[in-house]
This record gives C-alpha cells, sequence and structure tokens, in this order.
C-alpha cells in the first residue's frame, strides 16, 4: 500500500509539472520583468492569499487574467511556482554553493506571498548549504554571493526573522575568509547594510567557537625539522571548576591529563561552552623545549590559577 501510494503521488508531482511546463488549460498569467508564466488558478490561488486576494481584485476591475510582479526575481518567481507544482524547485544537487542567494530570494518571496510551507523549505535549502560549508563538505561560495545572500535577507525580513539568525551564525564562521578583502563585496555589503554589522558583532559576545577559532589561533612552534601549528584543546574539571586550555601534545602527551588543582585526572570533561577568557604570557623557568615555556591562565568561579606545562609550576591565586 505505501509503495502504491509513493507511485500514486510521483505521478501526481509529474502531472503538476508538465502543467507548469507546457501551459495547457492555463487561466492566469504572472509576468516578471518581461519574463512570462502561464498558471493555473486552481494551483496557485489555492495555496496563496495573495494570489487569490489579486485575482479577485483583477476580476473587480474587469482586468484580464494578468498579474504583474515587477520588482521580484524571476527566477525566484519561477522557483516559488514550481514549488507551487511540485514541492521542490531549483537543481537537482539541493546542496550547490552558487544557489545561496536563490534560496534566500525565494524565502522572501515566499514570505511576502503568505507561502509558508516555501519558507520553511528555502530555509532549509539554505541551512543545508551553510551546514556543508562548515563541515568542510563544500568549498567556501564566494563573498559575492554572501554578499547578495545577506543583502536580499536584511533587505526584505524583519529584525525578529529567524532567517538573519541562521545566517548571521554561518557568517561567524566564515569570517575569515569572507572578510579577506577590504574592498571585497562582502566588506562593501557590511559598509552598506550597518545593522548586518551590527548583529554580527553582537552575535560574537555568544559564539565561542568564533572567539576560539578567531582570537585564539593554534600556537606555532619552531623545531629544527618543521614548523607546526598545535591543536589547541580545552577542558574542564568537573571536580574543582577549573579550566584548562592548552596544546594536545603538551597536555595529553600519551598519558592521561591530570588536573593540577585537584590532583583528579578522571574528572575532566571537554569544555565546549566557553565562560572566561584565557591568556598566555612565558614563565620565567629554564626550560628551553619550544611551546613548553607558556603559562596558561584560567578562571573558574572564583580561582585565578597559572600553569606552566615546562617546570609544571602551578599558582593559585584566589
Amino acid at each position: 500500500m505505501a509503495e502504491e501510494m509513493s507511485t500514486c503521488k510521483e505521478t501526481l508531482d509529474e502531472t503538476f509539472s508538465g502543467l507548469l511546463a507546457s501551459g495547457d488549460f492555463s487561466d492566469l498569467t504572472i509576468t516578471c520583468q518581461g519574463t512570462i508564466f502561464n498558471v493555473h488558478k486552481s494551483v496557485v490561488c489555492f495555496q496563496s492569499r495573495f494570489f487569490r486576494n489579486a485575482v479577485k481584485e483583477g476580476a473587480f476591475k474587469g482586468e484580464t487574467g494578468v498579474v504583474d510582479l515587477p520588482d521580484d526575481n524571476p527566477d525566484a518567481v519561477k522557483a516559488m511556482l514550481q514549488f507551487v507544482y511540485s514541492r521542490a524547485y531549483g537543481r537537482e544537487d539541493p546542496l550547490c554553493n552558487i544557489d545561496m542567494p536563490l534560496h534566500a530570494r525565494t524565502y522572501c518571496l515566499a514570505q511576502r506571498l503568505s507561502l509558508d510551507y516555501l519558507m520553511k523549505y528555502a530555509a532549509g535549502r539554505l541551512e543545508a548549504i551553510l551546514h556543508t560549508q562548515h563541515s568542510g563538505l563544500q568549498p567556501q561560495p564566494q563573498p559575492e554571493m554572501w554578499a547578495a545572500t545577506v543583502r536580499e535577507i536584511y533587505a526584505n525580513t524583519a529584525e525578529d526573522d529567524r532567517i538573519r539568525d541562521v545566517i548571521i551564525t554561518a557568517a561567524l564562521r566564515n569570517l575569515s575568509h569572507l572578510l579577506e578583502e577590504k574592498d571585497g563585496a562582502f566588506s562593501n555589503m557590511m559598509v552598506e547594510f550597518g545593522e548586518f554589522g551590527r548583529d554580527l558583532a553582537r552575535a560574537t559576545r555568544h559564539a565561542p567557537i568564533f572567539r576560539d577559532e578567531t582570537f585564539n589561533p593554534p600556537i606555532r612552534t619552531t623545531t629544527s625539522d618543521e614548523d607546526s601549528a598545535s591543536e589547541i584543546v580545552e577542558l574542564r574539571c568537573s571536580l574543582c571548576d577549573l579550566y584548562w586550555r592548552g596544546e594536545k601534545q603538551l597536555i595529553y602527551g600519551g598519558n592521561d591529563f591530570i588536573c593540577s588543582g585537584c590532583g583528579k585526572g578522571d574528572a575532566l570533561l571537554p569544555n565546549y561552552y566557553d565562560q572566561t577568557l584565557f591568556y598566555t604570557r612565558d614563565c620565567d623557568c629554564e626550560d628551553n623545549r619550544p611551546g613548553e615555556k607558556r603559562l596558561w591562565c584560567s578562571k573558574g568561579r572564583d580561582r585565578l590559577v597559572w600553569y606552566c606545562a615546562g617546570c609544571n609550576d602551578f599558582e593559585d591565586r584566589f
């Protein structure tokens, strides 16, 4: 039964898609900047209050069944109609980077036309692309695409629209790439949309991942063989509530790390929610091994701790 239902749905989707492509039996025309779409009132008016009202108003005025969308993007209008007829739009590859601006435009158009399902679909497509970029599954898009996406969202959505949170969070993760050129497309867009720049700056207060990746890059250590970057790890002791941050190879070194605060090693947990700032300075010890003279500062609830991995000095300041 389930297989039969699936087959019927696919057949119905193909039928509706064919109607849009052929324009057969069309009784309504939608125009957008010279592009003409021959559609059907029973399909578009049933799903959109905007078109329903437009058709009623046009009939009252004696007009000839044409709805013009002069200020919208033709590609977004096409995507909207594809979705209305088949519950999907766009390329076969749903994670294509170059479709970021299209999803943003389609989202904004769907919002204006009262197409809630299309809003959710377009937002989901955009979020999926942003997620794969952060996961490294796809190359980062060009700043021009990002600029066009942000411009569309910030020019056409309300301040409390969730789609703004989505694009802000993703921008934080890609900021070093996006702002690489001072006069690049993304930088110029930030000058144009001060509201976006404000939201981006405010969001850094609540973005530990952004702070770690941007302000605490891997520390470079020089050896006789090579110049390498050590991975930075951060741990929290669940017993004494101290935070430890340092180079992975120095903290672990092939052995379990022991907390110098309480002497325990089985209570250390990864610290994903950075509630403190960490600083480094050189220790006065005579250990000259590269990277081991750093003094790591960690602030717990009421304790300020300095620790040197070179001489194993531990200073607890209450």
